[in-house]
């Protein structure tokens, strides 16, 4: 898995209602040639760890090398 999100990474709401969050967690997604920002609000991302934590058959494992080598010669 190559994406990531840092949480010490945050930006202000410049322009914010009274309702909106006062800070956002920036990030770029890659869709093929497109690149797309993304801002997320904390409740957003605490979501989608408890999302990960209840499904962690979803969750791709990060494999070497030799361990990708190995399993499609012997699988």
């Amino acid at each position: 898995m190559k994406s990531k999100i840092y949480a010490d990474e945050v930006v202000k709401n410049k322009q914010g209602k009274t309702t909106s969050r006062s800070r956002y967690y920036p990030c770029l997604i890659i869709a093929g040639s497109l690149i797309h920002t993304a801002l997320f609000t904390r409740n957003q991302l605490d979501t989608a760890i408890e999302r990960a934590g209840k499904n962690p058959e979803d969750v791709p494992v990060e494999q070497s090398f030799w361990t990708r080598l190995w399993s499609r010669w012997f699988s």
